[in-house]
């Protein structure tokens, strides 16, 4: 069993053989790291490490919904904490989700509430943004991340096109670099207006495919499962990719729980028969090639 690929964490816990223990750590989220999100990652800390400039260059991430891009903004985000001295507060990343409506007072108040201003809901539109733009100055923000910017396209297109341009205008004011994310309706979003894709190059997080890199991705997945028997996932990459439609969420997903079903029925080893049987608990009855929703390996 020590000739496998395993964490140092997944060999203690198959020692110590408490079937309820490993039960549960295999439901537990546990980053797997893979190229695409290190790339994007990479990119990420780029735009944050780069020098202030008069036109803050941001990016725009897309992905399908459970294809990984929120856990990649959430790493980010855990990687650069709020820093606290004696005199001042220190938020390098400030995060928001789009509201619904693409309203600006909307946009105001979810940035005011973000930040814990108690009045956040009071005040004219203006007042809002006028404390907004004070208050981000003090906190030193250095990136504004703007997660499901599809939202925007619940509005009208004058609502898009003002909401689009306040986000610029804060990104201006601040020299702060603004990134947006969401489904590949972004796209739609960001619309043909040359000023706007210039300010938010895209970076696409793609499906996977059978091929080598979901294989490396399943050896690593493996290696913090602990169970007594060596599955080889990497040999049944093709048929976790057509359970999966490709989406890394329901890759981890339909394994885990396949791991999980394997510890409390004591085969100890995933199998096709036991990721079938998985892929049936945790997707949809209409079918699961097409259906997405969010990852978290």
């Amino acid at each position: 069993m020590w000739d496998r690929n395993l964490t140092d964490k997944t060999r203690r816990l198959i020692e110590a053989g408490d079937p309820e223990e490993r039960s549960k750590y295999v439901l537990e989220d546990c980053w797997i790291p893979y190229r695409p999100a290190s790339e994007i990652s990479e990119e990420l800390n780029f735009i944050l490490e780069r020098p202030r400039g008069n036109r803050p260059m941001g990016m725009a991430l897309i992905g399908e919904s459970n294809n990984g891009k929120t856990e990649i903004l959430k790493r980010f985000i855990q990687g650069h904490q709020t820093q606290r001295f004696d005199d001042r507060v220190n938020v390098r990343v400030l995060d928001i989700e789009a509201p619904p409506i693409p309203h600006l007072g909307h946009l105001y108040s979810k940035i005011l509430n973000r930040i814990g201003d108690p009045a956040a809901e009071k005040g004219t539109v203006g007042l809002r943004l006028e404390r907004l733009l004070i208050l981000l100055d003090r906190l030193k923000v250095e990136i504004l991340i703007v997660d499901e910017i599809h939202n925007v396209l619940t509005g009208s297109g004058k609502q898009k096109k003002a909401f689009l341009n306040m986000l610029k205008h804060i990104s201006n004011e601040l020299k702060c670099p603004v990134v947006i994310a969401g489904t590949d309706k972004v796209q739609e979003v960001i619309g043909s207006d040359f000023q706007v894709q210039s300010r938010f190059p895209t970076f696409e997080l793609p499906l996977w495919e059978p091929n080598e890199d979901l294989a490396k991705f399943l050896v690593r997945l493996e290696a913090t499962l602990p169970l007594k028997n060596e599955s080889k996932l990497w040999n049944l990459t093709p048929d976790i990719y057509d359970l999966s439609g490709g989406v890394i969420g329901n890759v981890v997903k339909i394994i885990r729980r396949a791991a999980f079903d394997s510890i409390v029925s004591g085969e100890e080893q995933i199998t096709l028969k036991g990721l079938k049987r998985s892929a049936e608990k945790v997707t949809k009855p209409s079918g699961f090639a097409n259906t997405t929703s969010n990852q978290n390996p």
